[in-house]
């Protein structure tokens, strides 16, 4: 029998089994990894030696509902398959970020679009087939078909979780 992990822990692990996803609608940006949303602008001269830091407002899953951010210098800590809020074009990644509490030391400047999936670039299909890599679009695709655990092919327990 295949180990079942929830969303969380699936990225980058492979499908054990036929999973229905019609319907599942994707209708915003995703996070490509597990890490932080931010407005690319808020990380300008992010460095390791001057990391720029931002307040964390939210944490949001794959599946989860995208929340409405309208706080500047902000960040939402985001799995891999998470909504991007509106107002935030970018994910930096949780390797190249240290937090403390609810401020997070962002150390590396992103542009807008990195780490992120358009939410246009996400094919549509009824069925994710047993075997598919499960990346960004994918874990998106079972959280908005209302899957909250999946079953793989050999978990490693490998995928990014909040921190």
């Amino acid at each position: 029998m295949s180990p079942t992990v929830s969303l969380s822990e699936a990225e980058g692990e492979v499908l054990a089994e036929d999973v229905d996803v019609a319907g599942a609608a994707i209708d915003h940006d995703l996070a490509r990894v597990a890490g932080y949303a931010v407005a690319a602008i808020d990380t300008s001269g992010a460095q390791a030696a001057t990391p720029v830091v931002l307040d964390v407002v939210a944490e949001v899953a794959a599946g989860d509902d995208a929340v409405q951010i309208t706080q500047l210098r902000t960040a939402v800590a985001v799995q891999a398959g998470a909504p991007v809020p509106e107002a935030m074009d970018a994910v930096v990644q949780t390797t190249d970020t240290s937090r403390r509490d609810d401020d997070v030391a962002v150390r590396h400047t992103v542009v807008p679009g990195e780490n992120a999936v358009a939410a246009g670039d996400i094919e549509a299909t009824d069925t994710l087939s047993a075997g598919t890599l499960l990346t960004a679009p994918e874990l998106a695709l079972l959280g908005a078909a209302g899957r909250e655990q999946v079953s793989v092919i050999g978990a490693d327990g490998g995928g990014d979780h909040f921190e």
